[in-house]
């Protein structure tokens, strides 16, 4: 018994090939959902950086991370 995979191109033509699959008698018919691969992206350096101030800004937001006065910020200036 060999074993065989389908691919509808065309989604509006997957239910007529599900259909005529299961047509014929001889064949015994599985719908299985295809895995997708999850592709890593390497991240560039202005994307680190920002994920870090995102993370500094949810970190303070939850109290983990105390934050400077404007007073402290002005006086940096």
């Amino acid at each position: 018994m060999e074993t065989y995979i389908v691919k509808v191109k065309k989604k509006e033509k997957q239910a007529f090939a599900e259909e005529l699959l299961h047509s014929f008698d001889f064949l015994d018919v599985k719908k299985q959902a295809l895995k997708k691969k999850v592709v890593t992206k390497k991240l560039t350096r202005r994307e680190k950086e920002l994920a870090h101030a995102f993370k500094e800004v949810q970190e303070a937001m939850d109290g983990k991370r105390k934050l400077k006065t404007l007073k402290e910020v002005i006086n940096e200036l």
